[in-house]
């Protein structure tokens, strides 16, 4: 059994009555969420099966217009966690066929959980149940993420290039990057070694020097000193995309050529995320590195490797540095991270999936509070 951290981008009143916000609408949906989850922590799974289908009969209830406006921000599935528990409470009182069912009904939200779907052990009493291995293959067109990679065509280089807009990369002597230079002292930041250890280096301080919120709004001046003062000031985060024009202005500032690049879902949903590209001269190739969750790119060899040079990126995956964080609600050990990591670590999870990354609307491991919670979400 998973619990589904479900977020939504606004708590304002917009809906069927003037006078009521989304919370008092969900309230009771919630409820039942809530006495679900305790059902199944506590084994009473027939108690949690009522309570998770009551959850969705009252969803099921609200207006139209509600049900389809939260389906949205929720990348189309609000309850895709009740129907995924749902179908672990009918596994374990094993009603094999109704878990089946349920189970088709969550990879039929979309953006489900492959990975963990595969070895929940609530679901190991369905595993021969028929039906359960096409929804299975179906998840896993959406959520194994290596693999869809592996069945994706090469890049397209022939493409005509003369209408894209000239630009030159900033002098490093630039007066504003001499100054984010001094001003972080970025000379002992990135160190004395070699060229992609300094790249590293910068990416690993820009992570930890500012904390990342996704549902942050962007400060009025977004240059690297005044995004890195107001954090500390408010004692507040940033999103994925401040946090990679920081990264970019100090690869700049170092003489490094470095852009930051927005990379969109497979499927487009209301989504992101933003990392950075620079140059090594070292390999003679661009780098994707990501300082959101302290990741790069890697070849199958575990070489710093630029996760754009066709059939190498496909087979390339994500190294991540200190667990990349996983929310802390993991220690970042060698055999949790491959667990949590294997078969999840596109080339940047937001080109295939929004958040994963944190990012959101996941079926995660031990999710701490409410299963629904109307809230900010977002990269």
């Amino acid at each position: 059994m998973k619990k589904l951290l479900l977020s939504v981008v606004a708590a304002f009143c917009i809906t069927a009555s003037p006078a009521q916000s989304f919370e008092e609408l969900l309230a009771p949906v919630h409820s039942c969420c809530e006495r679900g989850n305790r059902a199944m922590e506590a084994k009473r799974y027939a108690e949690a099966e009522r309570e998770y289908r009551e959850a969705i009969r009252l969803f099921e209830t609200l207006p139209d217009s509600v049900r389809t406006q939260l389906d949205e921000w929720n990348y189309g599935g609000y309850l895709r966690g009740e129907y995924y528990n749902l179908a672990c409470a009918q596994s374990r009182l094993n009603k094999r066929r109704a878990a089946v069912a349920s189970l088709a009904a969550y990879v039929d939200c979309g953006n489900c959980d492959y990975s963990w779907m595969i070895e929940d052990p609530d679901l190991d009493n369905i595993r021969s149940e028929r039906g359960y291995a096409e929804t299975v293959e179906k998840a896993r067109e959406q959520g194994d993420f290596m693999w869809i990679l592996r069945q994706a065509g090469p890049y397209d280089s022939s493409a005509p290039t003369d209408s894209l807009p000239r630009f030159r990369y900033a002098d490093p002597n630039d007066r504003d990057l001499v100054r984010v230079r001094e001003y972080f002292n970025l000379d002992s930041i990135a160190g004395s070694g070699d060229e992609l250890s300094k790249i590293r280096n910068l990416m690993h301080w820009v992570h930890n020097a500012v904390r990342h919120d996704g549902g942050s709004y962007n400060p009025d001046s977004r240059n690297a000193i005044d995004l890195i003062e107001v954090c500390r000031k408010e004692n507040r985060g940033i999103n994925c995309r401040m946090m990679a024009q920081v990264l970019n202005e100090c690869y700049l500032a170092m003489g490094f050529k470095s852009r930051f690049v927005t990379c969109m879902p497979r499927k487009m949903v209301n989504d992101c995320h933003v990392i950075n590209v620079v140059y090594s001269a070292t390999l003679d190739k661009w780098v994707w590195v990501d300082p959101t969750f302290d990741a790069y790119v890697v070849d199958e060899n575990g070489a710093f490797d630029p996760g754009g040079s066709g059939a190498d990126a496909r087979r390339a995956s994500l190294f991540p540095e200190r667990g990349c964080q996983l929310e802390q609600r993991v220690a970042p050990d060698a055999e949790t991270l491959s667990r949590y990591l294997h078969g999840q670590e596109p080339l940047l999870p937001g080109m295939l999936r929004p958040e994963r990354v944190r990012h959101r609307n996941l079926v995660r491991r031990q999710a701490p509070g409410l299963l629904c919670r109307v809230g900010s979400g977002g990269l």
